[in-house]
Parts: C-alpha cells; structure tokens; sequence
C-alpha cells in the first residue's frame, strides 16, 4: 500500500490515479470473497480499515471530487470505524462489509470521473486495472473480418468476441485494426486480451476446419450443428462474406443464416457476431 504521507504530497490528479488503485486491489479482495457462497463461508478478510477510514477522510475534504463520490467517502469512512469499534457476529460482519465494498466503488468512480478514466463496473481486471486476460475461458474458434469498414463494428465484435470465449481474430488487409482509436473505443479493452493479426482469407482458412459463413441463404442458427472448433467468417458491411470464403463455407456446409421478422431484414454486422458467437458459446458449453 502506497503511504498516505507520500498521497499527500502528490500533486492531486496523481494522487487520484493511485487510489483508484488502491480502491480496485481492495475491491478485487472484498469482492472475491463476498461472492463465496455463504452456506459454505461467511469468512470475509477484513481489510485495513484505518487506512481506508484515511484514505475515505481525503476524498471527503476535497471540493474537485462530484458531491455522490465525497456522500460515499463519508459512509465509507463512518463504515470502517464501525468494522473497527464495534463487536458484531460473522453475518453482521459480512453485511457490514458489502457496505462498505459498496462506498468503496462509488468513490473509485467518482475519482475516475475526475482523472477522465472509464471502465465498466464488472470487468475483470488485475491489481494494475487491466481487464486480466487470465480469467478468460478460451475455446478453439476464431473470427475472420472480411474487409469491414467501420472500426466502430471492429471494436464491438472484440467485445463480443472476448466475451464468448473466441480464441483469435483475424483480420483482412482491408479491415481497421485495433490500432485505430475509434476500433479500440468501442472495444473498451478487448482488443487487449483477444489475440488478433491480419492476413488474407486464404491463409486464415487454412489453419481452421471448418469455415463458417454468417450470411444469407444458409441453415437457420438454431438448426446449425455447431462444430467442436473452427472459424466464422463476417462480412463487409457493403457487400456481405467474399465469394471466396462462401465457397469454402458452402463446401463445408456451413452457411448460417439468422431468421428475422422484422421488414428490413438485416442486422449490424456487429450484432450479428454478438447473436451468432452466444450460440456456439451456448453449444459448447452445454452439458
């Protein structure tokens, strides 16, 4: 832990930086532990609640945090003096520090709000703030981006793609990268811990079996026979999958098609990738 005389001196904004820090490693420990089923624990680490108490009276005293950071500060501040003075059995314990877990986090925000920094309240993320690549569950699918063109739906199909467990990205010469800023924004630091590289379709398609089409024409997603492993081909949003790559999907019997009812018929390409990685995420996993 950072001593709180060394806080002090630091100019305000690094200060702030450093106890966001701070906030998450404590959070990370409270949180783990709060989450234990109770009927097998009610054992939660107490964590060093005179430092947290100073660390509380700080964010409190100040006029440049918002108001609903300094009102948690002060609960969390008057929490941890409660963990400190009084008495209380295991559950009482337990209950008192989801409270203070709570304060904790509404602090750490509103001290994020003052530094510019964001991040979305469950990702997983190590003792440094990054989302942590080690929690991921990873299965052996990939995803080719055959010549998108909005870095917007390259970024989002990196969240999804994170989020369903897709081993690897690869895309085309002709699609953005997450080198480019509106690619990572919206892909809120999946394009960290998802793997990616480009190459043309012919040298992706010959490292994975089968070759997957989402485009028209094809089986309905909820009657396709999700393979074990493989790679799923997204098209431009222009002109849908290459020629090429529905070739080879349609020789391996694997154009997939999402049913829809609505007039326009058509979906994001982003959206799409989102429905169709949640179903061969669902069929993999299903016991």
């Amino acid at each position: 832990m950072i001593p709180v005389d060394s806080l002090r001196s630091m100019p305000e904004r690094t200060r702030w930086r450093k106890m966001i820090r701070v906030f998450y490693h404590f959070e990370n420990q409270i949180g783990s532990d709060l989450r234990a089923d109770p009927d097998v624990s009610n054992d939660v680490r107490l964590p060093d609640v005179h430092y947290i108490h100073t660390l509380a009276a700080i964010v409190a005293a100040s006029d440049s945090v918002p108001g609903f950071a300094r009102d948690a500060a002060e609960e969390l501040g008057g929490v941890a003096d409660h963990l400190f003075s009084i008495p209380m059995s295991r559950a009482e314990t337990r209950e008192c520090i989801e409270t203070l877990y709570r304060a904790m986090n509404a602090v750490r925000h509103g001290l994020m709000s003052v530094v510019g920094q964001e991040a979305v309240d469950w990702d997983l993320r190590d003792d440094t703030g990054a989302l942590d690549g080690a929690a991921r569950t990873v299965f052996p699918i990939a995803v080719y981006l055959d010549d998108l063109r909005s870095p917007f739906n390259v970024g989002a199909i990196f969240r999804a793609a994170e989020a369903f467990g897709v081993s690897e990205i690869i895309v085309s010469p002709a699609t953005p990268t997450p080198a480019h800023v509106r690619t990572r924004r919206s892909a809120m630091g999946a394009e960290t811990i998802v793997p990616w590289r480009v190459a043309t379709f012919e040298e992706a398609s010959s490292l994975y079996d089968p070759v997957i089409a989402l485009e028209s024409g094809g089986t309905a997603i909820g009657e396709f026979a999700f393979p074990s492993a493989g790679m799923v081909v997204l098209g431009s949003e222009e002109l849908g999958v290459s020629s090429a790559a529905l070739e080879r999907a349609d020789r391996d019997r694997c154009r997939v098609t999402i049913p829809m009812a609505g007039a326009k018929r058509s979906l994001n390409v982003s959206v799409a990738a989102g429905i169709f990685l949640h179903a061969w995420y669902a069929r993999l996993t299903r016991p």
